[in-house]
């Protein structure tokens, strides 16, 4: 399965939600590769510092160029791609190249917005869901994002919702041991691959 993580807005976790998905595949046994389309390289320098931790990740990250995503050849069976925000040509390649789109989104109006414009923009007619992040039960955006969702004109979601916390942060750049929520975001994945 080829899974794209996309949103037009930066810092909504699309590198965090990459590495760990990847994660929670190669622990189950999966072929993964990560591809890393951010001119940023956040995937990449994460993989190059678990190396030099001594506790690499469980699978590669290649940096890729739009041609190669635009070619949309490979081998291995499970490809997640981060992308860039702003960067609709890229975006829209990763999009062009998945089986799935996942739009990670947090809490926050302008957020909402932007994952939206996503969604209609660049995965229409795509298979597609937002994955909401960074939750926190006491927080008022939380539970009117939640409402917002909700809505049956609202777009597909997963039914996980990864919460606020702090280990996430702190352990960026690190080979993930727990994997907070994304083991069940990545069942809910197997399940629409038909797995």
């Amino acid at each position: 399965m080829r899974i794209a993580i996309v949103n037009s807005k930066g810092g909504v976790g699309k590198t965090t939600t990459a590495i760990y998905l990847a994660t929670a595949a190669a622990r189950d046994g999966r072929h993964v590769e990560l591809w890393d389309a951010d001119i940023q390289g956040s995937a990449t320098e994460w993989a190059s510092r678990a190396q030099d931790e001594g506790e690499p990740l469980e699978y590669e990250v290649h940096s890729v160029s739009l041609p190669k995503l635009r070619r949309k050849e490979t081998s291995t069976p499970w490809v997640f791609v981060d992308t860039p925000p702003g960067q609709a040509e890229v975006m829209q390649a990763a999009v062009d190249f998945a089986d799935f789109v996942i739009v990670p989104v947090m809490p926050e109006p302008m957020g909402l917005d932007r994952a939206y414009a996503t969604l209609d923009g660049l995965a229409h007619g795509k298979d597609a869901a937002l994955l909401l992040g960074a939750v926190d039960n006491r927080e008022k955006l939380t539970l009117t994002t939640r409402d917002v969702l909700a809505d049956e004109a609202a777009p597909p979601k997963f039914t996980t919702e990864i919460r606020r916390r702090t280990a996430i942060s702190q352990n960026t750049y690190s080979r993930p041991h727990k994997l907070y929520g994304y083991e069940t975001v990545y069942k809910e994945l197997k399940e629409i691959a038909g797995e």
